[in-house]
């Protein structure tokens, strides 16, 4: 009878563990939910689209979870394998430069789309930022080990440690590698940032300044662009993404912050701060507005660069993460269906390309 009875409380255990089981995933799966995740698990099977940009002829997407650059030309599109592309940059020729997530080398695309020679780095850098000029490129990185401890490398570990970051000028455009060139870079080692972090960097300039966006730091570096000298640091929200530069102001937007933020050029101080809530991954300037691609509430703003305050919003399901534009018209590249969605000044929909429907070159 005791053994009955015991049997019976061990079942009645194992029911309860299992419900409590059921329970705690539930509750987890709601969180993801309301946290956007779900966003990246629907991204992640149809490839997403992590960035876009446009070409002389034609449009690029960078597609980081199928290890493609999609480009989209006289009405079809051509799939390029390209490890983990991350970020389009333009190359001031009409082509664009490319960055991969952790990746060591810069890949090219011509005006007409076809990938061209990469330019490799030493293997200890990582690259996270690439910017075009007339006269020259800019190339920003960092030692992908600790400064405390230069052995080790470092990938997605949930802690902060000192690295050291520099950044690269090349005159007329990059060499085909840096195993032979060796040019002096300007270095900085006085930060502290997160190593889980992909290291999505912008860099924009002006006739005497280059303003450094780290995200892994989340600051701004003010920087001579003459002498490297640090003119100011500002921090930023948390995780910055989507950056641009407008009359006196740099403008960023912070997905995981949930905000946009204005800051000053000349001393890195506040402008103004826009609240929209977990989403916006990147800004873009078309038609005298910033427009604010929001892929966790699926859909984009447009705020006044003077105030930061929301002059129109548009619904546009799919996750929009990447925006692009041709001076006419908006593209907004959508990750959970991995699409390109061209939009008029009244952020009406005017075309749909579905990059799904790609072919090898």
């Amino acid at each position: 009878m005791n053994h009955d009875n015991g049997s019976t409380r061990r079942l009645l255990d194992g029911r309860l563990f299992f419900f409590l089981a059921v329970l705690l995933t539930a509750a987890a799966i709601f969180v993801a939910l309301d946290n956007g995740a779900v966003v990246w698990s629907r991204a992640q099977r149809n490839g997403g689209v992590n960035d876009l940009i446009v070409l002389r002829d034609g449009i690029a997407a960078a597609r980081l979870y199928r290890n493609e650059i999609s480009v989209w030309r006289q009405g079809k599109v051509i799939n390029h394998a390209y490890p983990n592309p991350i970020q389009l940059e333009p190359d001031g020729r009409g082509g664009a430069f490319i960055l991969g997530l952790f990746a060591r080398q810069i890949g090219s695309l011509s005006p007409e789309g076809r990938m061209g020679i990469p330019t490799s780095f030493p293997h200890k850098y990582v690259l996270t930022g690439v910017l075009a000029e007339d006269d020259g490129v800019w190339v920003i990185g960092h030692n992908k080990h600790r400064i405390a401890d230069k052995d080790k490398d470092v990938f997605y570990m949930p802690e902060y440690s000192r690295y050291e970051w520099m950044v690269y000028y090349f005159e007329k455009e990059l060499p085909r590698s840096l195993l032979l060139v060796r040019p002096a870079p300007w270095k900085y080692e006085d930060e502290v940032w997160h190593e889980e972090s992909a290291g999505i960097w912008r860099v924009l300039a002006t006739q005497h300044n280059l303003y450094v966006v780290n995200d892994q730091a989340e600051s701004i570096h003010c920087l001579d662009r003459k002498t490297g000298r640090v003119l100011w640091r500002a921090a930023t929200p948390p995780r910055p993404t989507g950056a641009l530069l407008w009359g006196d102001r740099l403008v960023l937007a912070s997905a995981q912050g949930g905000v946009v933020e204005a800051f000053r050029l000349d001393n890195g101080g506040n402008i103004w701060r826009t609240e929209t809530g977990v989403g916006p991954v990147d800004i873009a300037w078309f038609e005298g507005r910033i427009v604010v691609a929001d892929r966790v509430h699926d859909r984009l703003l447009a705020l006044d660069p003077l105030d930061g305050g929301i002059a129109l919003e548009r619904r546009l399901t799919g996750a929009p993460h990447a925006l692009a534009t041709d001076g006419a018209t908006l593209l907004v590249g959508l990750d959970s269906t991995a699409q390109i969605v061209r939009l008029d000044a009244s952020l009406d929909e005017r075309e749909r390309i579905d990059l799904t429907d790609g072919v090898s070159p």
